[in-house]
């Protein structure tokens, strides 16, 4: 369910942002050949603590640094170590930081020193289709407008979008709904209403948007970890290149279904309404209703599938759910019948 934030939380976060938009700064300014990202990293933690705040990244699903790093043909999730940053490498810088109660969240892509005369203009672009995004940011649009309006700039330039990966909403936790996608069309998603906040995080590609290789989350010199500060579809705003993927996170997110695999209600599937770090909140619209979800650890559930759901769909956007439409949607799912409540 979307939140709506008071004058007062407003303020937090816009504290928050600041910490976190001077800590991306520092992190730009370190973006120069021979610089390592763990230095990168290591500068940015001691910044945000010594502000009084803490990382948002750090240990986030198990993440083991403060920023994320991602060089080249990574998209998002670089995980910062050894790797000294070369002449021509291109560079993205994503930062939270916690303080107040609240996060703040921001990334950009820059580059290392002279690159090629394409990869700036694939980071132009992709920082303008922000620009482009955000004029729709404003009450009374439709948040489809923000990510038609990405999507319409990014591909009449050439480049296409990543849509594996998504922005969200933001505030007392790092991920909340709705999912903000960089494309669809305009019109459609809730209506824009004072007091929301939203992460909008264009990911453009030069060329196909379809993620289908290997470089997400990778350890420097090593394989693919199970680590993410966000949840599927999060953090690397900003970023600009064709990235290639092999494995897919299976990290749980809003409106999946999952099966509890320990505790009492153990085998019992249910929808994740949203997501707290380490733990989910979840509801099957019986046992545990909307208005009193369940707070289970993740490592105690397991992923069953993504649902293409009316009601999914609303979970995804913070749209009002009912408990029936929950019981409706897991009975088609298991091929059972749930509803036998009203």
């Amino acid at each position: 369910m979307i939140t709506l934030k008071s004058a007062h939380e407003i303020e937090l976060m816009r504290r928050a942002g600041k910490i976190t938009a001077a800590a991306r700064a520092l992190a730009r300014e370190m973006v120069k050949p021979g610089v390592t990202t763990h230095q990168i990293d290591k500068a940015v933690f001691d910044f945000i603590r010594s502000h009084g705040a803490t990382p948002s990244f750090l240990h986030y699903n198990g993440y083991p640094a403060s920023v994320c790093v991602s060089v080249n043909d990574e998209i998002i999730h670089g995980i910062p170590g050894p790797r000294v940053l070369q002449e021509g490498d291109v560079v993205s810088v994503d930062v939270g930081a916690y303080i107040g109660g609240v996060h703040g969240d921001c990334a950009g892509t820059y580059p290392c020193g002279k690159v090629s005369d394409e990869d700036m203009d694939l980071i132009r672009v992709t920082q303008e289709s922000f620009f482009q995004g955000l004029k729709y940011a404003r009450e009374g649009y439709r948040l489809s407008d923000i990510s038609a309006a990405v999507q319409q700039y990014a591909e009449s330039h050439g480049y296409s979008i990543v849509r594996e990966y998504v922005g969200h909403g933001i505030g007392h936790h790092m991920h909340e709904p709705p999912e903000v996608p960089n494309f669809g069309k305009p019109g459609h998603g809730p209506r824009l209403l004072r007091g929301m906040t939203i992460a909008v995080e264009p990911m453009v590609n030069a060329g196909a948007g379809r993620l289908d290789g290997e470089n997400c989350g990778r350890q420097e010199g090593g394989p693919l970890r199970e680590h993410h500060p966000d949840h599927r579809r999060r953090p690397g705003a900003s970023d600009g290149r064709q990235r290639v993927f092999g494995v897919k996170f299976m990290d749980i997110a809003i409106s999946n279904i999952v099966r509890s695999t320990a505790g009492r209600d153990k085998g019992d599937l249910f929808f994740v309404l949203a997501t707290e770090g380490d733990f989910l909140l979840l509801a099957d619209g019986k046992r545990r209703r909307v208005e009193d979800p369940k707070r289970k650890r993740r490592k105690h559930t397991e992923l069953c599938g993504e649902s293409h759901s009316p009601v999914a769909e609303k979970i995804r956007s913070g749209e009002k759910i009912t408990n029936s439409e929950l019981r409706k949607a897991l009975a088609a799912f298991s091929g059972g019948n749930q509803d036998q409540e009203g």
